[in-house]
């Protein structure tokens, strides 16, 4: 069975200098019942525990997330302003093929992406390029874009 890691230096640290040390909290979601199946049913999206930490700062938030690419977890950091994409980086990359997901190029095309809704199918707003040979590490980052800012509405209503 798969477990995810424990919380590495590099996610305690990862919102950084894109929130003042003053300014961001660190945030409780209390993962209830009715949001996990939600997120499980929606985005094919499993959120282990009973509580997912995050930083918020006025209409800002960064999550933590992890998804497995073809057989190991890669851990996103994403950061969501006005309920669009200012910010997604790999914080921890453990597939041995795929990691052209890491670099400027690739995750540019995030940027200021939104969730759109058709029905109960999330999509993102924008189309994003795939990368021969990473196809499973782009749908994890897909994926874990999507969660992140289905998660930053939820809080930001909660």
């Amino acid at each position: 069975m798969l477990t995810w890691p424990s919380l590495a230096r590099s996610e305690s640290a990862f919102p950084g200098s894109n929130f003042e040390p003053l300014e961001a909290s660190l945030n409780t979601l209390w993962l209830k019942a009715e949001l996990k199946k939600q997120i499980l049913d929606s985005f094919g999206y499993s959120l282990p525990g009973i509580r997912l930490r995050y930083w918020r700062s006025e209409n800002r938030s960064a999550w933590v997330l992890h998804e497995v690419g073809k057989e190991q977890p890669i851990t996103f950091g994403i950061i969501i302003s006005e309920g669009k994409i200012e910010q997604i980086d790999v914080l921890e990359y453990r597939e041995t093929r795929g990691g052209e997901i890491q670099y400027p190029f690739f995750r540019k095309q995030f940027l200021g992406s939104s969730l759109a809704q058709k029905g109960e199918q999330y999509r993102l707003n924008q189309s994003i390029d795939g990368i021969t040979g990473a196809t499973l590490s782009v749908n994890a980052m897909k994926k874990v874009a999507k969660v992140a800012l289905f998660l930053h509405k939820h809080a930001l209503s909660s």
